[in-house]
């Protein structure tokens, strides 16, 4: 199982100046193995479009830090196709 898909979070997120921010991340997504043989799906995220030039709007979104890319591992992943 692997793939893309694109997230929007939507404009919950305010710069220094006060300003919304809307942030969509571009992720893909492929099942893997841990080390101790464990299947989990990882799920790599980036920056495709940022409302503000400031960075500032994507601190915080995960685990408190400015990343313009990270990596998620999810032992129990179901994706759903409906919606948004």
């Amino acid at each position: 199982m692997n793939g893309t898909f694109e997230v929007a979070t939507g404009r919950y997120y305010k710069d220094f100046k006060g300003k919304d921010c809307e942030i969509i991340l571009s992720c893909s997504y492929q099942k893997e193995l841990d080390a101790d043989g464990d299947q989990f799906v990882k799920v790599v995220c980036r920056v495709t479009h940022n409302s503000t030039i400031f960075s500032t709007c994507f601190y915080d979104f995960f685990n408190n830090r400015d990343y313009n890319e990270t990596v998620i591992r999810a032992y129990n992943w179901e994706i759903n196709k409906g919606g948004k």
